[in-house]
């Protein structure tokens, strides 16, 4: 059987993310005749690239945009990435094609009986990512939500999402339910090595990882810090990734008088970020409140649980899908930092609740390990390419 797999470039070769889980996904059809047809970088001249087994070549020219005013260029964009999926599957007597994102449903349109088994996450769902900005924004991201949907329910294959409650969102719009599949975004919980309490509670440390953006809530995280300080002197908070709000985060930091207990890393490589969040005491995925954010269970979430890391959250729609509250993990009100450091504190202070919290927590991560769920994908792709 031939696949065509529509992909951005940057996701090969894996560094982390949700490359994690395509490159389990090639693995898995190895056997299987792939073609690739990936928009390149922008400033990047890719010709042919080999990736573990596989061998492919950059088809679309295309690069990607660098400011917002050239997703004007998204039509010709469009438009050509369209001629090349129908060219490609013509000559390759493609049986299937595997896509992610809403850019390639777009590509897809005019295509007529391949099968897609379409891959997408929250940012992908545009009323959802920027349907909150204006009526404007409002009025045109729903009803290119609600067309682009539309559309896909009309052609042959599945769509893949990372939640039950994306699944519930898209049902609530226009898809058929029967269209929608799950499969969440975990990780390998075979490369982590969790430790016990005892091993970490002597240099308690904290962390976060991801991006500093003003949905993260990471202003929240540093001001309960400032409470679990005053109970334990020694406690270090770990920040591990960068974003437009880092500046004001550590000013943030600097004004509550708590800079030299706040470590901010910057981003780190993933085989170094597997080595190291054993180490630390707790997880905090102290998200705000956004449409995006209800719907998704962001990676690192698995990735604490694998690591053995108790994981404190928001307590939105999706996260509640894997922690239970007081048995997997500890939920608290978005934008409460004191009682974010009530949480924290009565994590510290109860090995007994923590032990638990830690078994069950890497239970979650091995139920929903990568493997588990892109198996799913795996056996959309054969069904509809065999």
């Amino acid at each position: 059987m031939s696949i065509l797999f529509c992909i951005r470039e940057q996701f090969l070769p894996i560094t982390g993310s949700f490359s994690f889980r395509i490159n389990r996904l090639l693995k898995r059809l190895e056997d299987s005749e792939k073609i690739f047809l990936i928009p390149k970088n922008q400033d990047k001249k890719i010709v042919e690239r080999t990736y573990n087994s596989f061998t492919f070549q950059t088809y679309t020219p295309i690069p990607r945009f660098s400011y917002w005013y050239k997703s004007l260029a998204i039509f010709p964009f469009v438009l050509e990435c369209s001629t090349m999926m129908k060219k490609i599957s013509k000559m390759n007597d493609v049986k299937a094609i595997y896509g992610f994102g809403f850019t390639v449903a777009l590509n897809y349109m005019s295509m007529t009986n391949t099968p897609l088994i379409l891959d997408i996450c929250e940012a992908d769902l545009p009323y959802a990512r920027l349907g909150n900005q204006s009526f404007i924004s409002s009025f045109l991201t729903s009803n290119v939500e609600n067309f682009i949907l539309s559309s896909l329910e009309k052609k042959e294959g599945e769509i893949f999402v990372l939640t039950r409650a994306m699944k519930d969102y898209l049902k609530e719009r226009v898809l058929n339910s029967e269209k929608i599949k799950i499969a969440y975004d975990g990780t390998d919980p075979s490369i982590f090595k969790p430790k016990s309490f005892d091993e970490k509670r002597e240099h308690p440390c904290i962390v976060f990882t991801g991006d500093l953006g003003s949905r993260d809530g990471v202003d929240v995280l540093i001001k309960s810090f400032v409470h679990v300080k005053k109970e334990f002197e020694d406690a270090r908070l770990h920040i591990i990734g960068d974003g437009p709000f880092l500046p004001r985060l550590k000013n943030l930091a600097s004004k509550l008088k708590i800079s030299e207990n706040v470590v901010f890393t910057g981003w780190i490589p993933f085989e170094k970020l597997v080595e190291s969040l054993p180490n630390f005491l707790l997880g905090v995925v102290p998200s705000k409140y956004h449409l995006m954010n209800d719907l998704a269970i962001p990676r690192k979430t698995f990735e604490f649980m694998a690591a053995g890391i108790p994981v404190i959250a928001s307590d939105l729609s999706a996260m509640r899908e894997v922690i239970e509250n007081g048995r997997s993990g500890l939920l608290f009100e978005p934008y409460n930092h004191e009682a974010l450091s009530e949480k924290i504190l009565r994590l510290m202070s109860d090995s007994h609740l923590y032990n638990k919290i830690q078994k069950n927590g890497r239970k979650i991560s091995e139920k929903y390990g990568v493997d588990n769920e892109v198996a799913k994908i795996e056996r959309s792709i054969r069904k509809y390419a065999s």
